[in-house]
């Protein structure tokens, strides 16, 4: 018996030696002393944006651009997938759906959000202010209007990476569509008129009562009589909506909002997760976005703007005297939008800005 278990431990012995062996033969040589290790795949982000516009306008098309740009300079590392206006949250909802991550990028604008911050009334164009787009393109990158809003939106768990910027005279950034004809400042008491942000205190200030109401419900409203006038962005967009159909009347120039300001925002903890080339893409690819969006949608405007007259819209512009009435007024708005210590550094900001250029005196 004794004979039997010597010899059962000695083949378990030996199998254990030849096992440790295999194993020992099985594992792979150690690295050669100086080579590369090899290179870990690089990270690939997959975004959802939601934008402001509906499809078939220019606007989405342009806002495609931009996020095709991105793909291309990420070299498919960043893609972001583009809806539009209302696919994924309300148009009234982007802003809070960054915030919580349920979209990562945002790209509406940022006039929408004056209730959550009042600085976001002055982060597209004062009533009767800026001239050309270049004015709020250069007050955003050369006289601190990019830090404002990034300090203002990142109270809210969001990264403001830059405006995309638009409006050229004599059109503006917004004309009026009207069932009315509106040759004055006058003939706007009475009136209900669709219209929201900072241009909504031009409008109410001039004794009109406002409706707010996203694009897309802008043309049956026109066509019921449920507004008499709604103001929606320029000639370009509203031709896609169709507004021409829904009222008679263009009115111009668009003193109410000269310039507009359309907004790439992303959620913070998405941003902080990106490496710092890909920030920089971002970043130049949304000052891209703003050169060929300002750009674009000056020959657009004016080409649908002789489509409307084409399909028998009159297109109302004031007389010099009259805009500069208009002028005067808005400027009696100003310090109202100055209601916490980062709008009034955003308003004195601008009018500093404006005065030294002669925008205003």
């Amino acid at each position: 018996m004794k004979k039997k278990v010597t010899v059962f431990l000695l083949l378990g012995a030996m199998l254990a030696l030849a096992l440790a062996g295999c194993a020992q033969q099985a594992a792979p040589a150690p690295a050669t002393p100086g080579a590369p290790a090899a290179a870990a795949p690089e990270k690939v982000f997959n975004w959802r944006a939601q934008g402001i516009y509906t499809p078939g306008d220019p606007g989405l098309e342009i806002q495609q651009a931009f996020v095709d740009r991105v793909k291309e300079l990420s070299g498919g590392r960043l893609n972001i997938t583009l809806h539009p206006i209302g696919a994924i949250v309300g148009p009234f909802e982007t802003f809070d759906a960054v915030a919580t991550g349920v979209l990562e990028v945002g790209m509406k604008t940022p006039m929408w959000w004056g209730g959550k911050e009042p600085v976001c009334n002055l982060l597209t164009s004062l009533p009767g202010s800026f001239t050309h787009a270049y004015q709020l393109d250069a007050w955003y990158w050369e006289h601190g209007g990019i830090d404002i809003a990034r300090e203002a939106y990142g109270r809210h768990g969001i990264y403001f990476v830059g405006p995309a910027i638009f409006g050229v005279p004599p059109i503006g950034a917004e004309v009026v569509h009207s069932r009315v004809p509106i040759r004055s400042i006058d003939d706007y008491r009475g009136l209900k008129v669709r219209s929201g942000g900072a241009a909504a205190k031009w409008f109410e200030g001039l004794g009109a009562s406002i409706v707010t109401l996203p694009g897309p419900e802008i043309y049956p409203s026109l066509e019921k009589g449920v507004v008499d006038a709604a103001e929606w962005v320029s000639p370009n967009s509203n031709y896609a909506l169709g507004l021409h159909e829904a009222a008679p009347y263009v009115i111009m120039p668009g003193l109410h909002t000269p310039l507009m300001a359309s907004e790439v925002t992303v959620n913070m903890e998405a941003w902080n997760s990106l490496p710092d080339d890909l920030k920089a893409i971002m970043e130049v690819a949304t000052k891209e976005l703003s050169v060929r969006k300002a750009q674009r949608f000056e020959n657009l405007d004016h080409y649908y703007l002789d489509k409307m007259r084409e399909y028998g819209v009159e297109v109302i512009e004031w007389t010099p005297q009259e805009i500069a009435r208009a002028a005067q007024y808005s400027m009696t708005l100003f310090e109202g939008f100055a209601t916490d210590e980062l709008s009034r550094r955003a308003l004195d900001s601008q009018l500093n800005y404006l005065r030294t250029i002669g925008v205003i005196q």
